[in-house]
């Protein structure tokens, strides 16, 4: 399989990431940065809200490796900057080409946390996990499935008296499979 083609397929996910997601529009003014080309600025998505406000995003695609790099900021009161310690990891969906099984397998999962004080207590964290499979070749196929994605959201509060960590808020904001095309497994892409 030609560099070309897995572009294509590459492309493919990008279009199914924002099919489900509608963050890649936000992508419309760009700059070169090596092999990767990032947004000029963070946008607003107000499909994702926090207290009430949208979050904003800025968006990195790199060739070699295939990955997405997402950067975001979350809104706060700026008062709570001096109590509060954001520590917000970017979102890194890397694209794991896997040529003899004819396939692009994604998995990532990333983790930002909110603590309090000078010995940064932790308060709540958020976990973003996006898993997925985008089959190209039909050649070893063992499923008929030509494609999957998940996107797992979970939100995090410390409580007492334990002091551990309690689910508020984890759901799968996707969580799909099908095939390309409708037709059979031998047309899986």
């Amino acid at each position: 399989m030609s560099w070309n083609n897995i572009e294509n397929k590459a492309l493919e996910w990008l279009a199914m990431l924002d099919k489900h997601l509608g963050l890649m529009s936000r992508l419309p003014v760009a700059r070169s940065i090596g092999n990767c080309v990032e947004s000029d600025k963070f946008y607003k998505v107000e499909s994702m809200k926090v207290n009430g406000k949208p979050i904003e995003v800025k968006f990195t695609i790199c060739k070699s490796p295939i990955k997405i790099i997402i950067k975001y900021r979350v809104p706060s009161p700026k008062w709570t900057d001096i109590f509060l310690y954001k520590d917000l990891k970017p979102i890194v969906i890397p694209f794991d080409v896997r040529l003899k099984e004819g396939i692009i397998k994604i998995d990532s999962s990333s983790t930002s946390k909110v603590s309090l004080g000078l010995f940064r207590v932790g308060l709540a964290k958020v976990t973003i996990k996006i898993n997925g499979m985008l089959r190209w070749d039909c050649a070893n196929i063992r499923s008929k499935k030509s494609y999957k994605l998940r996107v797992r959201v979970e939100y995090k509060v410390k409580e007492l008296p334990c002091f551990c960590y309690r689910c508020r808020k984890c759901k799968d904001l996707v969580n799909v499979e099908g095939v390309i095309g409708g037709g059979s497994s031998e047309k899986c892409s």
